[in-house]
């Protein structure tokens, strides 16, 4: 991953096969086989962990090696260039493109290629639409904005993931000789400012603020903060800072050798300490990047540690080390499409070995006959500016033909669907956030104990008020209590948001990685609405059934099974009490049956002849989950009869039976366990009949 240059300011990483250090030119830096180690160690951790080797919990840290070296690495070849006079921005552009592009372009045609192939309409349209930013740069961005993480994704959902990384650098060499560019002209006009001394001012200044908000908004900012390109920003510019430091160890070689081993232990022993809860980057990644500056530091003298990060094998990887971080990732995720397509029997500990020897495999080749011959190309190297021109062409050109592959991908299962009222590609956005946009909370987004938005839906005008207030799953029936509304004069006030159980009671984001407090802000803020509406008749609420694992003590720490199951059921007789005591009856619905995977996936690997096979029986299990049996409990010591823990399942599956596409040709679910808001509105007259029973 690291792409710098450590041999001379004209050659990327160090080249394949070579067992010395070629002459070092003025202007250039010395190759230092170490650093080649360093790279292979990295890489080796990130793979582990991304193939799931039980002690490698923590891997992912491989990332901020990486980020260390190359703002060493970046920070050495500019200065030296700027020292001696040579550096040419463009030249150093052109570079990156040389280096970076073409086996970043390999990989991304291959993963899409494979990807509108293996993947259902919906997930290959997504694909492309990853592939898109990869292509730019900003993926980094768009995993922040879906909150995607490796922990809670599925590799076939996001086969381009590990691109966030390459986008964070990128950005960063983008800006950074800019920096370094600027201060060496300063340094030229200035009697008394070195280039050095400004390029430490700039490194001290910029690791300073970067590390400040990353101590400060990691732990607040989950996964988003993970991908945040200023909150990584220290992790490159404190290896520049040593860069710009010349910062040696200069102690006797045996000390250097101790320093050198420590260091390495330190970076195990967060890649074995380390897990996916742990908060990151903040004060977690100062261990593995401090250690990787101190192996900077102390090595490049020949030592033993400098041997044996030297050696052959360990060069191999460190060569490839890019190639192989492209490929392993998309291999991982290919590998499981084409298992379940082909193979489902061969078990999963041979499908990620085979994986990743293939992405071994191609690493070669490509290192070979697509990154080295380009990157070293005479011609290319003394044509910059052609160089840079012919890129910015061909990845216009390529996002461009990502658009047409998106809409070919779309156009054909229209062309197969075209005989049904909703295409499954369409049944994806058929959701009642759009009605019901304004009344949503998103999740994670902060709320304070006095706002409550609600839309207001049904017949506006009505003598009787009921209030749907819930999760996605609570949202998803906004379209049938808008239409039993309309049919009955039912006014209907809807308050929804996303991963949040109104009941007061902290909850844990697993997508954010963070404790939820906006999610009980808007629950208390929910409640004080209610209790301030005149002539509630009936609240209902609406959620999913899968929160027992996220709910958590008011300081933040997990609960146990029984301590967790008495705080919910605490929490909901809580809610219940004060709405029975202004006279409403309350609904606690149980949740909508779950399909056995997306359902718009599912039609779309079928034809509409045979929808019959997304078809699934609408078990009963999830009403023996925790939050079910809590919910019970609270109504039962109610001693009401005016509040219910009720399945509406004979609705969404009459019979027992929920099918994927109605007798009248519509969608029923737009992926695994939400209803479509086509679907919904149709169940309204029903729901209306039930709703009845609390009303009159």
């Amino acid at each position: 991953m690291s792409t710098t240059d450590v041999r001379t300011v004209d050659t990327l990483p160090s080249e394949a096969g070579a067992a010395s250090p070629s002459p070092v030119p003025h202007g250039s830096i010395p190759y230092r086989s170490d650093i080649d180690g360093i790279r292979a160690v990295a890489v080796v951790l990130v793979v582990l962990y991304h193939a799931g080797v039980p002690g490698f919990s923590g891997g992912y840290i491989g990332v901020d090696v990486f980020f260390a070296l190359s703002g060493f690495l970046i920070t050495s070849v500019v200065m030296a260039q700027a020292s001696s006079g040579r550096f040419s921005l463009v030249g150093f552009y052109a570079g990156r493109v040389r280096r970076l592009l073409p086996l970043s372009l390999l990989t991304l045609v291959t993963t899409v290629a494979f990807g509108v192939w293996l993947l259902p309409a919906t997930r290959a349209v997504e694909l492309v639409h990853d592939a898109r930013s990869a292509l730019f740069y900003v993926a980094n961005r768009r995993f922040a904005d879906k909150a995607v993480a490796y922990v809670d994704t599925d590799v076939t959902d996001a086969m381009l993931t590990h691109f966030w990384s390459l986008s964070i650098e990128e950005q960063f060499y983008f800006v950074w000789p800019l920096l370094i560019g600027g201060a060496a002209l300063v340094a030229r006009r200035s009697a008394r400012l070195s280039l050095r001394a400004i390029v430490i001012g700039i490194t001290s200044i910029v690791s300073a603020g970067s590390l400040l908000a990353s101590l400060m908004l990691t732990s607040s900012g989950g996964s988003a903060a993970y991908y945040a390109t200023h909150l990584r920003l220290w992790e490159m510019s404190l290896g520049g800072l040593l860069a710009a430091l010349g910062a040696r160890v200069a102690a006797r070689a045996g000390a250097r050798a101790t320093l050198q081993v420590i260091a390495l232990g330190l970076i195990v022993f967060a890649a074995f300490r380390f897990d996916d809860f742990t908060p990151y980057p903040g004060s977690a990644a100062l261990l593995p990047v401090l250690a990787t500056l101190a192996l900077l530091a102390a090595g490049g003298a020949g030592g033993p540690v400098d041997a044996v990060l030297g050696a052959r094998p360990l060069r191999y990887l460190g060569e490839r080390s890019f190639a192989i971080y492209l490929w392993h990732w998309p291999m991982l995720g290919i590998s499981a499409l084409l298992v379940e397509r082909y193979d489902s029997s061969l078990d999963n500990t041979t499908r990620i070995t085979l994986a990743v020897g293939a992405a071994l495999v191609l690493a070669h080749i490509s290192h070979l006959s697509v990154e080295n011959p380009i990157r070293f190309s005479k011609r290319l190297r003394s044509a910059a500016i052609p160089t840079v021109v012919a890129a910015v062409a061909c990845m216009a050109l390529l996002s461009i033909g990502g658009r047409v592959t998106q809409d070919a991908v779309v156009s054909a299962s229209a062309a197969v669907w075209s005989a049904a009222p909703v295409d499954p590609v369409d049944a994806v956005a058929d959701t009642a956030a759009i009605d019901f946009k304004a009344c949503h909370n998103g999740q994670g987004q902060e709320t304070t104990d006095e706002e409550a938005n609600f839309c207001v839906a049904g017949d506006p005008s009505g003598n009787q008020t009921i209030v749907l207030v819930g999760d996605s799953h609570g949202q998803h029936w906004a379209p049938a209590f808008d239409e039993a509304g309309q049919l009955n004069g039912w006014r209907v006030l809807v308050t929804t948001r996303s991963a949040c159980l109104v009941y007061d009671i902290p909850i844990f984001s697993t997508r954010l990685e963070v404790l939820d407090d906006g999610c009980r802000n808007w629950g208390r803020a929910v409640e004080a609405a209610i209790a301030a509406e005149p002539n509630v008749d009936l609240v209902v609420v609406g959620r999913s059934f899968a929160y027992f694992p996220t709910i958590r003590a008011d300081d933040g720490s997990p609960l146990g099974d029984a301590e967790g199951e008495a705080a919910l059921e605490e929490a909901a007789l809580a809610f219940v009490t004060p709405l029975l005591d202004l006279g409403a009856s309350v609904i606690l619905m149980e949740d909508t049956p779950w399909a056995n995977s997306s359902i718009p996936d599912c039609l779309l690997e079928a034809t509409p002849r045979d929808a019959e096979q997304c078809d699934f029986n609408g078990g009963t299990a999830e009403r023996e989950f925790p939050l079910i049996r809590a919910e019970r409990a609270a109504v039962n010591r109610t001693a009401s009869t005016a509040d219910a823990v009720m399945s509406f399942d004979d609705l969404v599956c009459p019979g027992g039976r929920c099918l994927a596409v109605t007798a009248d040709g519509l969608i029923t679910y737009r992926d695994q366990h939400h209803l479509t808001a086509t679907y919904s509105r149709t169940l309204g007259e029903k729901l209306g009949d039930m709703l009845a029973k609390f009303l009159n």
